[in-house]
This record gives structure tokens, C-alpha cells and sequence, in this order.
């Protein structure tokens, strides 16, 4: 079904009686823009040129409807222009991702050399029984620990990539808390649907939380009213979260896919509830550095709990 475009016509031509005015613009582009959002609803509009610019008109009949279509599409745009304004995109620092290296490879190499005659691996592992049982802290612990050298560098390597792309909106502090927050909340809910037997270790579960975040805030940005038929850009963010999880998520033999799912679902809902809250986080300096002690001190107490209860 053809759509018809806005038409432009010299200004001696005569309005029709039966055409009212909706909108007058000053520039071209602006008068254009507003046809296309009426097309786009299936309004039929032409543009006339003016003394002092252009003057879109509609079939009277339609003039209500095509007035509350291009008042909704001014409100959506002046929202939009006013979320993102508030929320900065920053180049985050480096050294929280150092860090992160820093902490995967000392767990690492601990748990190969069975550092301080502990086995790392079965006091910090998230075994489903175990927790049950009240070892809470494995939900935590087990985000550091890893199974092999490819299995540690693929979450480094990816881990680095979505936390700084994360912390680009929330920054460093914020990002790492809520990924460490949204990755044990997944290894929590894996153990209550596991078998008592079920064991999980590795970081990927806060990977995928990150990812699941990111999908969430960068959508939240994107988001339009859903009478907006022109921009279908809010969904692409969503839609490359689900595309990640299945191709990094869903591969490997020994890969815990209900972990990694859960952990993308709560990201996905820690995204949303941030999104809720309209602040420059990035730039508040204080701000991230208390987020970043909560998330090494998350780390820390599970694992101080973890070396006390150890046989």
C-alpha cells in the first residue's frame, strides 16, 4: 500500500476550504519532518510554502487526530532530548577493569597452587546443596573462581569490554556493583532450581549481567512512545542483548546456560530500575568510589567467611 508524501506548492495556489492548517514552521526540514510523522500514521498532508516559512495542512476531517499525533511526537522528542541530557556518557577509567584482572588471576592462581592449604575450588564454588544449606557466600565466590586458562581469559576479555562499556553510562563503581549484585542474585536462583549436586564457578554470570544491564539502560535511552512507528532503534539494544547471550551464552560443554541466562535476566531488571533514576552518575565521584567499596567489599566478606568456615 503506497503512502502519500508531502507535497509542496507555490504560495499563490488557493487552500481548500476543505484543508486546515496543523502546523507552521519556519524551516523546510521542520515542516517535512512533521509530514512524515503524519504519514507515517496514515494521515494524508501537504506542505504549502508561506510568506514567513511553510504551512502543513490535513484534510479538516482529520485535523483533531493529526494535532494530537504531532503534539504526542513534540512531547515524546522533548523527553527524550531531556533523558539524555541528564545522563552523560563518560570515558570510564581503566583502573577498575585492572582490578578485575588483578582479582581473577590471584583467585586463579591460588586455586592451582592451593594457596594457604586451602582447595579454593570446593570452599568458594556455588554448590547447589551447600547454599542450601546456608554457605551463602558461594553465590559470591564463585564469580571469581574458574575451571581452566581458556575459561579464565574468554571473562576477562569479555568481562573488561561490557563493564567499561557499562560503566560509560553508570561508571566504574556503579557498574561493578551492579554486575557483582545482579551475577550472585543469578547464582542465588540457579541453586534453588538445581540439583542439590549442581556446581557452578566462574565470572561469566556477572558478564552476562553486565550485558543484560547495558541492553537495559542503553534501550531506556532509545525508548519512544509506541505511537512512534519511526524510530525502531529502541528495541536494537534489547535485541543485541538477546543476540550476545545466545552466541556467547549458549556454547561450550560445560557451559552453566541457566547461570548465564539468570544472570542476563537480572541485569536486565537492575537496567531497568536504574533507569528509573534520572542523575549524571558517572560524574559523581564520590558516589562511584562508595559503589566500588561495596562491590570489593561484597567480594571480600564472602570470601573472608568462606576461609573461616573452611575445614
Amino acid at each position: 500500500m503506497a503512502s502519500t508524501l508531502p507535497i509542496f506548492t507555490p504560495v499563490t495556489d488557493p487552500i481548500h476550504p476543505n484543508h486546515a492548517q496543523v502546523r507552521h514552521c519556519a524551516r523546510r526540514e521542520q515542516a517535512e519532518q512533521y509530514a512524515l510523522v503524519l504519514v507515517a500514521m496514515g494521515i494524508r498532508s501537504f506542505v504549502i510554502r508561506e510568506g514567513d516559512g511553510f504551512g502543513l495542512y490535513v484534510d479538516a476531517h482529520a485535523h483533531e487526530q493529526a494535532a494530537s499525533e504531532l503534539l504526542a511526537y513534540d512531547v515524546e522528542n522533548r523527553n527524550s532530548k531531556i533523558k539524555v541530557a541528564k545522563r552523560h556518557v563518560v570515558v570510564p577509567r581503566i583502573e577498575a577493569a585492572m582490578l578485575y584482572w588483578v582479582v581473577l588471576f590471584f583467585f586463579f592462581a591460588a586455586e592451582r597452587n592451593h594457596a594457604f592449604s586451602i582447595d579454593w575450588a570446593r570452599a568458594g564454588a556455588a554448590q547447589a546443596g551447600l547454599m542450601l544449606d546456608g554457605q551463602w557466600w558461594r553465590a559470591v565466590t564463585a564469580l571469581t573462581l574458574h575451571v581452566s586458562s581458556t575459561h579464565l581469559l574468554g571473562n576477562l576479555v569479555f568481562g573488561t569490554v561490557f563493564s567499561l562499556l557499562l560503566a560509560q553510562i553508570t561508571g566504574s563503581g556503579l557498574a561493578w556493583a551492579a554486575m557483582i549484585t545482579a551475577g550472585t542474585l543469578g547464582n542465588v536462583v540457579n541453586a534453588l532450581v538445581q540439583s542439590n549436586s549442581h556446581t557452578s564457578i566462574g565470572a561469566s554470570t556477572a558478564l552476562f549481567a553486565g550485558i543484560g544491564l547495558l541492553a537495559a539502560l542503553r534501550q531506556s535511552d532509545y525508548s519512544q512512545s509506541r505511537r512512534s512507528l519511526l524510530n525502531l532503534r529502541r528495541w536494537a539494544p534489547l535485541a543485541g542483548g538477546f543476540m550476545l547471550l545466545a552466541f556467547l551464552g549458549f556454547s561450550g560443554e560445560r557451559t552453566d546456560i541457566l547461570a548465564h541466562v539468570l544472570g542476563f535476566l537480572f541485569g536486565l531488571g537492575g537496567g531497568w530500575l536504574l533507569s528509573r533514576y534520572e542523575r549524571n552518575w558517572a560524574a559523581d565521584i564520590v558516589f562511584q568510589l562508595k559503589c566500588g567499596a561495596l562491590a570489593g567489599g561484597i567480594l571480600a566478606s564472602a570470601w573472608i567467611v568462606a576461609i573461616v568456615a573452611w575445614p
